[in-house]
């Protein structure tokens, strides 16, 4: 039983040894409930500098927590130093757009857009010009 015990409590330290704090370093990553890519397994989508507890990786995804939320996020995704924004690269919210980063995307989005709840990839903010740029139309559903 002692053993037993012991060995319950050397698990428990290596786990938390593990166990490391993360911060995501691209804009609007998808949390998921597991890592196959769906519509229907976002959980939240996480901001620039979030900060997550990193309970294990496996491969290119990491199971993390986020205000008592576990899910998953590619590892690619994490990084060890936290990232903001510079208010010199902030966008005017009144002047920037969504858009999916995807290939087949066509369309920006404005900010409560329910087109955006099929975007299997990241969504990103980015300038009105910036979309246009990059031949983006506006989304049918929000303008």
């Amino acid at each position: 039983m002692k053993k037993l015990l012991l060995l319950l409590i050397l698990f428990s330290f290596s786990l938390l040894s593990f166990a490391q704090t993360k911060y995501i370093n691209k804009d609007f990553v998808n949390l998921r409930s597991d890592t196959l890519i769906t519509d229907s397994n976002i959980l939240a989508r996480l901001r620039l500098g979030t900060e997550v507890f990193v309970i294990s990786s496996l491969g290119q995804w990491s199971q993390v927590e986020v205000d008592g939320t576990q899910g998953y996020v590619s590892s690619a995704l994490l990084s060890d130093e936290q990232r903001t924004v510079s208010r010199q690269q902030v966008v005017r919210h009144e002047e920037s757009v969504l858009i999916c980063d995807s290939n087949s995307a066509y369309a920006y989005h404005n900010h409560n857009c329910s087109g955006l709840n099929r975007c299997r990839h990241d969504v990103v903010r980015i300038s009105i010009a910036e979309a246009r740029k990059l031949g983006r139309t506006p989304c049918k559903i929000c303008y």
